[in-house]
């Protein structure tokens, strides 16, 4: 686990992050918003089984910590 970088938890937030916004889009088929929720659900208790932690802001940016590594820098999340 050494090897990863917080670009990868960047990449991987972003997806958290594209996923939500899956959710929650009024346009679309409504099977695609159901896609989006197990998508999302899958890769946060996935992460979570890991050990990683993730925070979400109020524009439903995340934040990923895995092993004392941030994604700080390579996601969009503000703390307003």
């Amino acid at each position: 686990m050494e090897n990863i970088t917080p670009f990868d938890l960047g990449g991987l937030a972003k997806d958290l992050d594209n996923q939500l916004i899956g959710m929650h889009s009024p346009f679309g088929p409504a099977e695609d918003r159901q896609l989006h929720e197990a998508s999302y659900v899958g890769m946060r208790h996935a992460f979570g089984a890991l050990g990683g932690q993730y925070k979400v802001d109020r524009h439903g940016s995340h934040r990923l910590f895995l092993f004392g590594i941030s994604s700080q820098g390579f996601d969009h999340y503000t703390e307003d």
